[in-house]
């Protein structure tokens, strides 16, 4: 999400669903312990688990789609050489 070239304010966005979901998430969860709301604690961190598989599974989606890009790119290279 952030590794392309762009502008300096055009990183809020991105980071801000990498740092700043993970960051209310936490809150809520602390806030919710605190305050002995074990129920919505619970939601809270599954939740959180969620969006962790979700960010694990769309970075295995990137590098699945880089690496089919470059298997074609060798066999199109070794297509062409025969």
């Amino acid at each position: 999400m952030i590794q392309k070239d762009m502008l300096w304010y055009e990183f809020i966005p991105p980071l801000f669903f990498i740092v700043g979901v993970p960051m209310v998430l936490h809150g809520l969860y602390d806030t919710l312990l605190k305050k002995e709301m074990n129920a919505g604690a619970l939601l809270i961190a599954i939740l959180s688990f969620l969006f962790l598989a979700f960010q694990i599974s769309r970075l295995h989606g990137v590098d699945d789609e880089e690496a089919q890009r470059e298997m074609m790119r060798e066999y199109k290279r070794r297509r062409a050489a025969m």
